[in-house]
């Protein structure tokens, strides 16, 4: 079996991203863990994100979060705005990602991450 490689954008206190993360290791993928909540993400990453998932930054927003309640929930924000804000408050970005060669999506919910994932979606 060939290993697909995959970097997952993970928080361990998040119970989705950690059984995502298990389902990846569990099915032999060569998997690269950035916790972004430890180690800070850039612009850039973002940036690769976006454009590699063909969404923008907002669907990549924890709207539910404390911080973007208290802070975000009412505005409107350029893309570039947001990934400052996203740098300066990471818990405010979605989780778990997953990104691919070409590919980045957002890997929840769990049960609609098993039922849709396929090696053919990571190509």
């Amino acid at each position: 079996m060939t290993k697909h490689q995959v970097t997952i954008f993970h928080y361990k206190s998040c119970s989705t991203s950690q059984k995502v993360l298990d389902w990846l290791l569990q099915n032999e993928f060569d998997v690269q863990v950035f916790e972004y909540q430890k180690t800070l993400i850039s612009k850039s990453l973002l940036l690769e994100i976006v454009e590699k998932s063909g969404r923008p930054i907002s669907y990549f927003l924890r709207k539910k979060d404390k911080v973007f309640q208290e802070l975000y929930k009412d505005q409107e924000c350029s893309q570039d705005a947001w990934m400052e804000h996203i740098i300066k408050h990471p818990s405010i970005l979605e989780r778990p990602i997953l990104v691919f060669k070409n590919n980045a999506f957002l890997a929840r919910p769990y049960q609609d991450f098993i039922n849709d994932f396929s090696i053919e979606s990571i190509k």
